[in-house]
């Protein structure tokens, strides 16, 4: 008849500080006493009930016995789905950043849209969904380097930045699940001269240390979508084409429309000239998603924008469905 196997004791709640009680050997334990080094080798004697077994081993297990009891320690954090995140804030420096994933859930691409709700220069203004989905994919995919306190006091924080109210960072997601409302994760002071940086998630006990480039990230990265807009090329209806006063000269420009009908593209205005449908599908198709090089502040004289004062501008206009 099988034995029925004894319920393991639930592991006592620690107050900060408190390390848990050491393990209990069952069974006689074996000593272990390391020799002289053999070249890449080692003299390792085992002594077990009385008896000694003598052996040679790696010289690398030297670095397995001399490791310390939190350099075992296998840190979990608390898992989420990138899907259910629907809030992303962090903070750089005093600044608030604060993005909410958009009601319509979807950009062209299949790519989740993200909007600004902080800082106030930026609110309504379109986040790049990549640098977004980036963030959120380091946070849910962390592999820390060692752990750093395996359940520190309040004082043991505040060493590290990592002070609960007033970490260096702080980010915080909001989640679509019921039973998990927010997750926050804190950055603290740097490590391994600069390569690393202390964190945690916030309701885990111990502090580890992980590399630095995440945090870099949530400080320098421009978050701000790199595309003016983003259309489906599909649902373009019209494109109306003004320009070309450098070339015809005097104060009117030349307008085109152009309509996507059934069989193509058409030129309905003006008549009498051919227009070839593949160039204007590839137009579509590079105005549907202008991409910004660099932002540049408000206009000003020397950007040269308004086709009645500088012959040279061309301006578009795009009609789409939706």
């Amino acid at each position: 008849m099988p034995r029925k196997r004894r319920p393991s004791a639930a592991p006592p709640k620690l107050e900060p500080g408190q390390l848990p009680p050491e393990p209990t050997l069952v069974g006689t334990p074996a000593e272990l006493v390391v020799g002289r080094k053999n070249g890449a080798m080692l003299f390792v004697r085992k002594v077990l009930d009385g008896k000694t077994t003598d052996v040679k081993v790696p010289e690398a297990m030297m670095a397995q016995v001399a490791k310390s009891r939190i350099d075992w320690i296998d840190p979990k954090f608390r898992s989420f789905a990138i899907p259910t995140i629907n809030r992303l804030t962090f903070n750089r420096g005093a600044e608030l950043y604060d993005l909410e994933r958009t009601a319509d859930g979807v950009a062209p691409g299949s790519k989740v849209a993200w909007a600004f709700v902080q800082p106030a220069s930026l609110k309504g203004r379109a986040a790049d969904p990549d640098a977004v989905g980036s963030i959120l994919g380091r946070l849910s995919s962390l592999f820390p380097e060692r752990v750093l306190n395996e359940n520190p006091t309040p004082d043991d924080l505040k060493k590290l930045a990592l002070d609960p109210s007033a970490p260096r960072m702080k980010v915080t997601l909001g989640t679509t699940d019921a039973t998990t409302k927010t997750i926050a994760f804190d950055f603290g002071m740097d490590a391994a001269e600069g390569r690393s940086i202390a964190f945690r998630q916030v309701g885990v006990p111990f502090v580890v240390q992980i590399p630095h480039g995440l945090f870099d990230g949530l400080m320098t990265d421009v978050l701000k979508d790199p595309f003016v807009f983003r259309l489906d090329p599909a649902k373009i209806k019209t494109i109306k084409i003004r320009g070309w006063r450098d070339v015809v000269g005097g104060p009117t420009p030349l307008t085109y429309q152009l309509t996507k009908t059934p069989s193509g593209w058409a030129l309905t205005a003006p008549t009498g000239v051919t227009i070839d449908p593949a160039k204007v599908t590839e137009l579509a198709a590079a105005l549907a998603q202008p991409r910004i090089d660099a932002f540049v502040g408000a206009p000003t004289a020397a950007h040269h924008i308004g086709i009645d004062q500088f012959p040279e501008v061309m301006e578009f206009t795009v009609e789409s469905e939706g």
